[in-house]
């Protein structure tokens, strides 16, 4: 497992949602993608917005963006950034081993990314 304890904004993580206290629809044990949309150093949480390989749903608040699959950062799947799925994580379990570092999004998917935290910011959505 790769650890890098310091997330910064666009760093991709692996992780068992039950692991980070984040509420997940779904009921079996699975890993879920997490993007770093925003990291501050005063704080001692980190927002994170989650990624799925299911279709969007036709009523999503703000447009998700699309993720191509990219094994090189553990993307297996073509699939989506959702705001819908944005949560806060601790900064003290970067520490652990309970986040894996797989690498960070690159442009265009990185300011694609970024433009949709920045939209979930102003609007207020989740």
């Amino acid at each position: 497992m790769a650890k890098k304890p310091n997330p910064e904004v666009c760093d991709i993580y692996v992780a068992d949602p039950t692991e980070i206290n984040v509420r997940d629809d779904h009921k079996e044990k699975i890993t879920r993608r997490y993007g770093i949309a925003e990291a501050s150093k005063k704080s001692f949480t980190v927002q994170a917005i989650g990624r799925t390989t299911d279709e969007p749903r036709a009523d999503e608040k703000i447009d998700p963006v699309h993720s191509p699959r990219n094994d090189d950062i553990g993307l297996t799947k073509e699939g989506w950034w959702i705001v819908r799925y944005r949560c806060t994580i601790g900064k003290a379990l970067f520490k652990e081993d309970v986040l894996d570092h797989r690498g960070e999004l690159l442009a265009p998917e990185s300011d694609a990314f970024n433009d949709l935290w920045h939209k979930n910011s102003v609007l207020g959505y989740y």
